[in-house]
């Protein structure tokens, strides 16, 4: 379909520019979702990332260097996203959302 190829092409052109490797292109996809209030979206970038060679300590990071930039709703969805990410790709299972903890 044509919107098939748009996005193929979308996705082909900014994922393969020269400049940055694919583990820097997550640093800026996760700092722009939180910053979007996209948390669907971040969850399957969380993954992406993961797969591209963050860890879980760098995606804290990300997220705690957003904080300040972007406010509290919009990083506390962010949270509740990368945790649900991280357990669904078998890391953090432990790690409880702010509403899970009765935060929210």
């Amino acid at each position: 379909s044509i919107a098939r190829m748009a996005i193929d092409n979308c996705f082909a052109d900014s994922w393969g520019q020269e400049g940055l490797g694919n583990r820097d292109r997550s640093l800026v996809m996760l700092g722009t979702l939180i910053g979007l209030q996209q948390p669907k979206e971040l969850k399957n970038h969380i993954k992406i990332a993961i797969l591209n060679g963050l860890t879980v300590r760098e995606i804290e990071a990300v997220l705690v260097q957003a904080s300040p930039y972007v406010g509290a709703p919009a990083i506390s969805s962010a949270l509740t996203a990368a945790v649900e990410a991280l357990r669904e790709a078998g890391l953090s299972p432990d790690t409880l959302t702010a509403e899970e903890k009765g935060l929210l």
